[in-house]
């Protein structure tokens, strides 16, 4: 699990860095990364270049097996997520008020995976 903070609005300056740490991230996690949440709090825009590496991100993620969520994204973000069409690839299950309710799904599942081996 990596709880990942992105300190700035996701817009065509720095969405680059957003999708360069994902793959980084993903591919030098040991052991192999499972659930990447981003840390929304401070993000308060997000433009279409920001959107599209966002979604390159998520799209990223899934070829990986690795389950992306979003932790303490406020009501204005998630509209723009939903504008770019970026919430059904997300899905509403993996929004989460907290990063200790990301943490505590994070468990569930890995609980879940577990007790099915």
């Amino acid at each position: 699990l990596v709880i990942y903070r992105f300190g700035a609005p996701i817009y065509f300056p720095n969405a680059h860095l957003l999708l360069e740490d994902a793959t980084r991230l993903v591919e030098t996690a040991q052991p192999p990364l499972r659930w990447f949440v981003l840390n929304a709090e401070t993000i308060n825009d997000i433009d279409i270049t920001g959107a599209k590496a966002l979604g390159q991100v998520i799209k990223l993620l899934a070829e990986r097996q690795v389950t992306f969520a979003i932790a303490r994204a406020h009501a204005p973000v998630l509209e723009l997520l939903e504008r770019y069409e970026l919430l059904h690839l997300i899905g509403e299950d993996r929004l989460y008020h907290t990063n200790l309710a990301a943490v505590d799904a994070y468990q569930r599942s890995a609980q879940a995976s577990l007790e099915q081996e």
